[in-house]
């Protein structure tokens, strides 16, 4: 969970991919910057958590699950945030 808030806090600061999350639906942020911003972030953050990246990185399926577990954390706000990573 640690990994995913970093990656998401590192997210949220990208004032252009939010400009997206807050006004585009989810099918349309998915297929915009945020899934390859989030792989970007992985690997800037790979010397930090270097298992985890390489999960994500090595995997396609992984990889969109991740960018969409990113996507519910940087549009829901509190415990909704943590209840997102039921469904995984």
């Amino acid at each position: 969970m640690h990994f995913l808030t970093g990656i998401a806090q590192r997210i949220r600061r990208q004032e252009d991919v939010m400009a997206q999350v807050n006004s585009q639906p989810a099918d349309q942020v998915m297929h915009g910057l945020l899934p390859r911003r989030v792989l970007d972030t992985v690997l800037d953050a790979m010397t930090d958590h270097e298992k985890l990246s390489l999960e994500v990185l090595d995997n396609e399926v992984k990889s969109r699950v991740f960018a969409w577990v990113i996507y519910k954390m940087l549009t829901t706000v509190g415990e909704q945030a943590v209840r997102c990573l039921d469904w995984l």
